[in-house]
């Protein structure tokens, strides 16, 4: 089992593990189990055993099954697979069911999920932005004056150039590299508020300076004020 595991590019150090005999303590079994490219001979518990090791060790682990005897690891797991053939009760507990029991599309799917995910990344960091740069203007012009520098109809039509149709293409677009969710927030927080704070400081100088610097009405300033939201955003 060691050497077939080993073949197909699991990892591990140690031989396969023998499911009749698993450490009973939490670490023991974790450091085995991460160690190990194989359990054998396993009861249903032992498998939710080894599934609540991956995770207390920070896997995202994924559990395969078919029969009732799979369930209790299945519920336990982050994505739990059921074959299309198997049981009604494992297929009623999984995330996905293989209607045609074919394994081959699951890397597939794996990708494709990532892909979404990370585009979803991609395109919070574009409406996080937006809603910096907003409460930027908000508080710097919008409070003091009691007139915001752009006009409902004038935001709209910066946010569609600059954000909508960004993001729509964003959205579609191939993307690559690894995908972690820990890191979510912080990867958009990052981004989104150095470039909201950017942008809102250009619309809030490039409104103040024309309205009371060069003296030019309400309407040109917002005029300057939207231009400058738009070339910001776009680059």
């Amino acid at each position: 089992m060691s050497a077939i595991a080993r073949d197909a590019g699991v990892p591990g150090s140690a031989p396969a593990l023998d499911g009749e005999a698993l450490p009973s303590d939490p670490a023991t079994l974790r450091e085995a189990v991460l160690s190990a490219p194989a359990v054998g001979r396993i009861s249903p518990e032992g498998k939710r055993a080894v599934v609540d090791a991956l995770a207390d060790a920070g896997r995202y682990v994924a559990m395969v099954g078919d029969g009732v005897n799979d369930v209790p690891a299945l519920k336990e797991a982050r994505l739990a697979i059921a074959q299309g053939s198997g049981t009604q009760m494992a297929r009623s507990v999984a995330d996905l069911v293989l209607t045609r029991n074919d394994f081959a599309v699951v890397p597939e799917m794996v990708a494709e999920g990532r892909q979404i995910l990370r585009n979803i990344q991609r395109v919070a960091k574009l409406f996080v932005t937006k809603a910096v740069f907003a409460a930027v203007v908000g508080i710097a012009v919008a409070l003091p004056t009691a007139t915001f520098p752009l006009l409902p109809r004038q935001f709209t039509i910066a946010s569609t150039v600059t954000i909508g149709i960004p993001a729509f293409v964003l959205a579609l677009a191939p993307s690559s590299g690894e995908w972690r969710p820990e890191r979510f927030v912080q990867s958009v927080v990052r981004f989104a508020i150095p470039a909201g704070l950017a942008i809102g400081i250009g619309i809030t100088s490039g409104y103040l300076v024309s309205h009371y610097g060069f003296g030019l009405g309400l309407t040109r300033s917002r005029t300057v004020a939207t231009g400058i939201a738009v070339v910001c955003g776009l680059s």
